[in-house]
């Protein structure tokens, strides 16, 4: 199921879930088949894994989950389905960066308006190269 949601392979994925393959499953980085679709923008695998249940909550081993990994590269249709579903808008990464702070570094301004609207914290904060703490806010701020 990984490598089908890897490479976009939405009928490839629909027939493994049919034959039993279970969406939780996570490879040897903790990830899922969910985080794998998500990174890509495969929205329809995206789609299809959520109502065969997979969960968005799934944490990789190296920090990620579906949503930070669709959130980070821009992908705003798969950041609206993971948010319906319940991810958390307000994750923090590994290197203690919150998601919205990230997509406004980002530029990617249609992810940062879709997690503002499932209102987020524009107050939480993180590190900034490991030293500085910031918040999305004042990430705004900066980018003016």
């Amino acid at each position: 199921m990984h490598i089908a949601a890897l490479f976009g392979h939405c009928s490839a994925c629909k027939g493994l879930l049919e034959a039993g393959c279970r969406p939780n499953d996570q490879d040897e980085d903790g990830r899922t088949a969910l985080i794998l679709a998500a990174e890509d923008g495969y929205d329809s695998i995206v789609n299809l894994l959520l109502a065969a249940g997979a969960s968005v909550k799934i944490v990789s081993s190296t920090s990620v989950t579906a949503l930070s990994t669709a959130a980070a590269n821009g992908h705003a249709e798969a950041v609206r389905l993971l948010l319906s579903q319940g991810a958390d808008k307000d994750f923090v990464m590994e290197e203690r960066i919150p998601t919205l702070l990230t997509e406004i570094y980002c530029g990617h301004r249609d992810v940062v308006d879709l997690l503002i609207e499932k209102a987020a914290s524009i107050l939480s904060l993180g590190r900034n190269r490991g030293r500085r703490y910031s918040s999305p806010l004042s990430g705004t701020i900066w980018q003016q």
